[in-house]
């Protein structure tokens, strides 16, 4: 039922956000290059490093320090996955090309600064609000750091080692250690100020975000009008599966000003006649929001008030009748368990958390070493 997409979070990844930005003139021939005269673009990323110290301060965030460092291996990593998927498609790249945002290059430095902000504005604000590392997280780390240890350094590997790998990888130790830090803290935010799922969030900002968002949250019955195959049904079997849902619809009208009664013999009706099989995995419903679920299933559900059922709603799929219930901070949007599911309370407080943090951030106070001020990517990376 459900026609979801998939939100691709690959920090690194962005060649197709940044391809949108690049639009051709129609005036102007297609210059893209064939396989056959294709030069792969090379970044030269130990001479780049190399041009100022690891502890050099970039810029400063709230007083904070971001150092070469900590810049130079977010800007290497993002500029590197970036030409990266270049290469692989045989594409040409080009630091100067409008990519929305100003240029390739300005592009790639704007991102890693507001990396780096990040980072600051999160350890300066939830060391402030009280956010503490558990001895739980300490030893996660520790297992988290060991794993890395032995998959990137072999087995039986020391410390030294793993500080070389890190060093081909130009991330010093201590930036290693402040973003693993950071992360873990950012992590334990949301349970000492938000909860997992939203569980210290009041009532009212749960419906809050609920109405800003447009969750509705139903049940349906689904009798089916296609076959096996997908296609649709004719005849004496359309006629069946009609005065099925008809039937059914029938009697759930006559229990419909008893909402216990209802709840009681909609849930008795649909593990018994309900063909959509995510019932299985959402038997307390469905909750969307505007657009993820077919129209006339959409449409439905929103004409109704909470506890209300509908008639014959018809789609593609079949013959719905549809059970609008009240969205809570415990209804379930996406199942993965049943024990880790994301809720609207989870999205509640990631939501709450992304406000606070991009106050955080338009408050933050920059201000850039001398050295730094007005570089771009493509300063540091050459030509």
């Amino acid at each position: 039922m459900r026609q979801k997409t998939l939100a691709l979070l690959l920090a690194l990844t962005m060649c197709l956000g940044l391809l949108t930005g690049c639009k051709q003139d129609a005036e102007t021939p297609d210059t893209t290059p064939t396989p056959s005269d294709f030069t792969a673009m090379e970044l030269d990323s130990a001479t780049a490093w190399a041009k100022h110290d690891v502890d050099d301060v970039v810029f400063t965030v709230d007083g904070s320090d971001v150092t070469w460092g900590e810049f130079f291996y977010f800007l290497n990593g993002m500029t590197g996955s970036v030409v990266n998927s270049y290469n692989v498609n045989q594409m040409a790249f080009d630091w100067d090309a409008d990519v929305g945002e100003g240029t390739m290059s300005e592009y790639l430095w704007l991102q890693t600064v507001e990396t780096c902000v990040q980072y600051h504005v999160m350890d300066a604000h939830l060391t402030a609000l009280g956010v503490q590392l558990t001895a739980e997280d300490e030893a996660a780390m520790a297992k988290q750091h060991q794993n890395e240890l032995t998959q990137y350094a072999g087995e039986g590997a020391t410390e030294a080692d793993f500080d070389k790998v890190l060093e081909d990888m130009y991330m010093p130790r201590a930036v290693y250690d402040y973003v693993n830090r950071v992360s873990t803290l950012y992590s334990r935010a949301y349970d000492t100020v938000f909860g997992r799922h939203g569980e210290l969030m009041s009532d009212e900002e749960i419906a809050g975000f609920v109405m800003d968002s447009g969750y509705i949250t139903a049940k349906h019955i689904l009798i089916k009008t296609t076959d096996e195959t997908n296609t649709p049904m004719e005849g004496q079997d359309l006629a069946e599966k009609a005065a099925r849902a008809t039937l059914l619809l029938a009697r759930l009208e006559e229990v419909k000003s008893d909402r216990d009664a209802l709840l009681a013999l909609f849930d008795e009706l649909m593990a018994e006649y309900s063909e959509d099989p995510g019932t299985q995995v959402y038997p307390d419903g469905y909750t969307f929001l505007p657009g993820e679920m077919v129209e006339e299933f959409q449409a439905g559900a929103e004409a109704l008030g909470d506890y209300e059922v509908s008639g014959l709603v018809e789609s593609d799929f079949g013959y719905h009748i549809i059970l609008r219930l009240p969205t809570t901070r415990d209804s379930v949007v996406d199942y993965i368990d049943g024990v880790n599911d994301s809720t609207v309370g989870s999205y509640a407080a990631a939501d709450a958390f992304g406000k606070l943090m991009e106050s955080w951030i338009s408050d933050a106070d920059i201000q850039w070493a001398k050295a730094f001020d007005g570089v771009s990517a493509k300063d540091v990376f050459g030509t």
